[in-house]
């Protein structure tokens, strides 16, 4: 399956709760195995993506195994990645959370207020932003935190690029 990169390198780390995390060949649980990655391992993930067929892969990121300027390697899934703002942000770009100060936002396993929370944002919190909200997922933007890789509402980012 060919992919075309749109760019958003960035460097995260491996959160599994035990074990390695696989790297697969196409974005699919179902997917041939290419690798594994150790947990709390530093990686570089991009996002940014399109299959051959036209669908965003929303839930997974491109696996470079020698860094963002080479040719990726497979893909994993995003909800094992963290984000590690120390370590920079390529080509996506950082915002922050605007909400009332002292309320919070919920960031979300998939684009829908019904998915399940998996941490909570709070006025200020840094996001590195991986899906641009001009994709096919109205009103939603994928992101990545220090508490996980998931959803918010767009209307919830200062969206400065």
């Amino acid at each position: 399956m060919a992919t075309v990169f749109y760019g958003g390198a960035f460097t995260g780390k491996v959160s599994t709760s035990s074990g390695s995390l696989n790297v697969r060949d196409t974005a699919s649980t179902s997917a041939p195995i290419v690798n594994t990655l150790p947990r709390n391992s530093l990686k570089t993930f991009g996002s940014n993506y399109m299959t051959d067929y036209g669908t965003y892969a929303r839930e997974w990121l491109l696996h470079y195994q020698n860094g963002p300027n080479t040719t990726p390697e497979g893909y994993v899934s995003s909800k094992y990645i963290t984000w590690l703002p120390s370590y920079g942000d390529g080509a996506c770009f950082r915002t922050n959370v605007v909400v009332t100060p002292g309320q919070y936002v919920n960031l979300r396993q998939s684009p829908s207020t019904s998915s399940t929370s998996i941490h909570r944002l709070h006025n200020g919190d840094a996001v590195l932003v991986l899906y641009l909200p001009n994709f096919p997922v109205s009103n939603w933007t994928h992101i990545a935190t220090a508490g996980g890789t998931g959803w918010i509402m767009t209307s919830f980012l200062a969206l400065l690029g």
